[in-house]
């Protein structure tokens, strides 16, 4: 079972291990309710923080870094166009383009940074 990929982890950082065990918990769930829904999950680092009880923002980007190393979790940030949806997703921050073509309000919008949405979606197994 993919929960299982947490146990190596929970042993080598004891200091995350509780926010790493809740998380593993939640994968768990999931695979017994939905088996192969595990790999459509998508979290916000909201939602990930709650699930993950991290208690800190530090805490929580350790944990995050730690799910990102093992190919558990990979993290892309996401543009939406202003009327809701996804018009591009980028595997890094520094791949920002300046001004991106919104084809929903047919025109060009410019970037910032508070324009990017991190997302977290889980590693189907096999994938590097």
């Amino acid at each position: 079972m993919f929960s299982e990929k947490f146990s190596p982890l929970i042993d080598r950082f004891p200091q995350e291990s509780d926010a790493l065990r809740r998380i593993a918990s939640h994968f768990e769930v999931v695979e017994n309710r939905s088996g192969v829904k595990v790999f459509d999950m998508v979290f916000d680092p909201n939602r990930l923080f709650d699930i993950s009880q991290a208690g800190s923002s530090a805490r929580f980007a350790k944990v995050t870094t730690i799910l990102i190393e093992a190919r558990i979790l990979s993290r892309k940030f996401v543009v939406r166009s202003p009327l809701g949806s996804a018009i591009l997703e980028l595997e890094s921050w520094y791949d920002r383009p300046d001004t991106i073509y919104d084809p929903l309000t047919d025109r060009e919008l410019e970037l910032t940074d508070d324009d990017l949405e991190t997302m977290y979606s889980v590693v189907p197994d096999g994938v590097h």
